[in-house]
């Protein structure tokens, strides 16, 4: 899988774009939560070896691919949201088609272990 923290050559829209869409909204709970989760995930960043791997096994796709990248898909502490970790900052990824299905499977199996 391909990533990068620079913006998509050739995207249709830009993140500071779509970042307008995006309303967050939350209380003193909500913002104890994010911190928790902060600290959750710079724990499984140490523990898995997530980022950039700074390999290209499959080419670079684009001039400001940053190659490979270990990510973990998995539920938040409240077992509510579906959450994907990369341990990095990163602006898009790009995979094969056996990596999106693969992708897909996992946001699936942790969608249908997800609390309502």
């Amino acid at each position: 899988m391909h990533h990068s923290d620079k913006p998509l050559e050739g995207a249709g829209r830009s993140i500071e774009d779509m970042k307008r869409d995006i309303v967050v909204v939350g209380d003193e709970d909500d913002l104890k939560k994010q911190k928790q989760m902060k600290q959750s995930f710079a724990e499984l960043d140490k523990r898995y070896g997530l980022g950039a791997t700074g390999k290209h096994p499959q080419g670079k796709i684009q001039p400001n691919d940053d190659g490979e990248i270990k990510f973990t898909i998995g539920l938040s502490s409240d077992q509510k949201k579906v959450m994907i970790n990369f341990g990095k900052a990163v602006r898009w990824v790009g995979m094969d088609r056996n990596q999106a299905l693969d992708v897909a499977k996992a946001l699936q199996r942790a969608a249908k272990d997800c609390k309502k």
